[in-house]
């Protein structure tokens, strides 16, 4: 039987207190009776001890151990180091502690002193913190921490002494003081400064982060300072320390939420200054709303290899978008740091900042600002409303900012303009009625014919222009285009008509009103306008002003239709896609969509791609359907710009390209499309 395990360890500690022999025995004989099972486990448990001997005894440390145990006994508050007096651990850096300390002489002040960690003060750390110093020499700048002085302990480890920045980080600087964006921004143009002064000198930073600049305070202003260079590279030919040093294989130099993507890469591409660029580009997003473009928390929970790929191909979103989508609750509170609210926040950054900051963080170097200070100009164009470089200078947009850079000329010249204008139509008119008042009664009578017969012909026209006029209003200002449809269809234009109706029917700029709608439409159609018995045919389908008539609604559709409307073609064969007044019919909506793209209308070449997407009325065809819907897009529908976003978004029968998806949204929403606004004011994308 085998002796019970607890039991056997707790004799087996009992037992070996005693030290004779006997007293054991005695001890054993007592405890374990005949339990000869139990006592042979004991007395084996009490042999193995005795076995090990002087195993575990302390042997006094020799003179090298004790010179050892010194080198790496910590530094302590008040010690002193040759001219430098220890005063408080202010923090640490990847490789050294920082010492608040006092320097004793040949002056007296307060400093910061640096000394290489415990247990690192391999080669090639020592020659990092070599290269950080030498860094830090090389550069004179307001802006930048500067080196005053450099040694070693006693014991032999490196240290440097440099200026004391009495600061906090940037970021928690600017929240705790409530900063305005314009006021960060100013904050942030001196860093970049900073870091051009550093590019200049030949050395990049490679670990650009709120840390690694603090704020102080000189005369009240508030002063960024760029500090820890302790991860800098010199550029081309400039050698910082004698001390050859590679970063290994593998090796990743810098801070992952603020690593370039080139940095992640661990490829045969060289990191150059652009890379600042890009870690400025973070820092610069992280004033903006308060948190980096990628979730540190998340960005934590994943290996490695799945932070660089992260770095290196996912897109963050935009600033704007970020605080679109925040947590009301925390959204409010990011906006009250920056002494606004979430709406005028998103207003704030929506656009140019979005511009500047993403361009900033292009996974294609070549595609980042070139130096930090063409970052700052940028920034500064931004702040004095004038155009940016970070996108694309439209006119439009060229122009919105004139106007908004100079309001007051701009208002005095549109104002002379209309003065000009009106005073041309004044003087035509007297000029036409004096020439009247001196022909003869007969003359007269000839003249009123013929100004009659060419009044209503440029009357005809003027409609026309007028109508014109509201269709480019309509999407910008709906209330002065429905003015417009209003003026013209009180000529008896039938397109006017329509127009207006189609605006009262929706509701767009004007209050809807479906029988007034309903009338125009009636009237529109009664003076021969296809559009306005497709449109009325449509208000009948659906019981839009009129009781819903499927049939009559229909049979409009398709006078109209045979009337060479295209668009109601287009709308027969929607109805039967979609069985609408009518049974579905795949292959009648084929039919009628194939024609009415055959007659050049663009709209129908989406509904057919919806077809050979789903193989409705003939076979699946995802290509043929990605190629019309493309050919659409690219005639300029809406419809089919939509959709070839959608497809570019999704990857739906081309490869996914995000890039090329947010430039058919645009074009989309350019083109009117509200879908594609949605789309981009979630994405906050201006």
């Amino acid at each position: 039987m085998n002796p019970d395990p607890a039991r056997a360890e707790a004799l087996f500690l009992a037992a070996a207190d005693f030290a004779a022999p006997q007293e054991r025995a005695a001890f054993l004989d007592r405890e374990c009776g005949g339990d000869l099972a139990l006592r042979a486990r004991v007395e084996a448990l009490l042999a193995s001890h005795d076995d090990a001997g002087d195993f575990l005894q302390t042997a006094a440390p020799s003179p090298e151990m004790e010179a050892e145990f010194a080198r790496l006994k910590p530094e302590e508050s008040g010690e002193r180091i040759g001219h430098y007096k220890l005063l408080q651990n202010i923090g640490e850096g990847g490789f050294g502690t920082v010492w608040m300390a006092d320097q004793i002489e040949p002056v007296r002040r307060r400093v910061a002193l640096k000394i290489i960690k415990l247990g690192m003060d391999t080669k090639e750390v020592i020659a990092r913190f070599e290269q950080e110093r030498q860094a830090l020499a090389m550069m004179d700048h307001p802006n930048i921490a500067k080196v005053l002085d450099a040694g070693a302990t006693p014991t032999g480890r490196p240290f440097f002494v440099m200026e004391l920045v009495r600061g906090i980080k940037i970021t928690d600087y600017c929240d705790q003081h409530h900063l305005p964006t314009a006021d960060r921004l100013q904050l942030f143009i001196a860093v970049c400064r900073a870091v051009q002064h550093a590019h200049q000198k030949g050395i990049i930073h490679r670990d650009l982060k709120p840390s690694n600049i603090l704020v102080t305070l000189h005369d009240g202003v508030p002063v960024p300072k760029v500090i820890d260079f302790g991860v800098a590279k010199a550029m081309q030919q400039q050698r910082l320390t004698d001390l050859t040093l590679f970063t290994q294989f593998e090796q990743m130099i810098g801070t992952p939420l603020y690593m370039s993507p080139e940095q992640a890469e661990l490829s045969g591409l060289d990191i150059d200054t652009r890379s600042d660029i890009y870690s400025l580009g973070v820092l610069l997003y992280e004033l903006l709303v308060g948190r980096t473009p990628f979730d540190p928390a998340e960005l934590m929970k994943k290996g490695v290899d799945e932070i660089r790929r992260t770095i290196r191909e996912e897109e963050p979103q935009t600033p704007s978008m970020f605080v679109r989508t925040m947590a009301a609750d925390l959204r409010t509170s990011v906006a009250q740091h920056r002494q606004s609210d979430g709406a005028k926040l998103i207003g704030q950054i929506r656009g140019d900042l979005d511009w500047i900051v993403m361009k900033a963080l292009e996974k294609d170097r070549t595609r980042r600002y070139e130096t930090p200070s063409g970052f700052a100009t940028d920034i500064q164009r931004h702040l004095h409303s004038e155009p940016v470089l970070a996108r694309p200078p439209s006119f439009g947009y060229r122009a919105g900012k004139f106007v908004r850079k100079h309001k007051g000329p701009v208002a005095a010249a549109a104002a002379v303009l209309l003065a000009l204008l009106a005073g041309l139509a004044a003087s035509t008119a007297l000029y036409l009625g004096e020439k009247a008042a001196w022909a003869s009664e007969s003359a007269q009578r000839k003249v009123a014919d013929e100004q009659r017969k060419l009044a209503e012909e440029r009357l005809a026209e003027v409609g026309n222009v007028q109508v014109l006029l509201g269709k480019n209003l309509k999407e910008n200002n709906p209330p002065e285009a429905y003015r417009w449809f209003s003026t013209a269809a009180e000529t008896g234009n039938p397109l006017a008509l329509a127009e207006q109706a189609l605006m009262l029917l929706k509701g767009i700029g004007v209050l809807p009103d479906m029988n007034k709608a309903v009338e125009l439409l009636q009237t529109a159609a009664d003076r021969g306008s296809a559009r306005a018995v497709a449109t009325l045919g449509e208000c009948y389908l659906w019981g839009n002003g009129v009781a819903k008539d499927s049939v009559r609604g229909i049979d409009l559709i398709r006078q109209a239709s045979e009337l060479g409307d295209l668009q109601a073609i287009d709308l027969l064969g929607t109805c039967y896609h979609h069985g609408d007044g009518v049974p579905p019919d795949f292959a009648e909506a084929l039919r009628l969509f194939t024609k009415a793209s055959d007659l050049g209308y663009l709209h129908s070449l989406g509904n057919l791609a919806v077809l050979h997407f789903n193989g409705e009325g003939t076979e699946r065809n995802v290509l043929k359907a990605v190629r019309l819907i493309l050919k659409g897009a690219n005639g300029g529908d809406v419809f089919c710009m939509d959709l070839c976003a959608r497809c570019f978004e999704s990857g739906t029968g081309v490869k996914q390209d995000l890039l090329l998806a947010k430039k058919w949204y645009q074009k989309a929403a350019a083109a009117g499309s509200e879908s594609a606004r949605d789309w981009l004011a979630q994405h906050g994308i201006p």
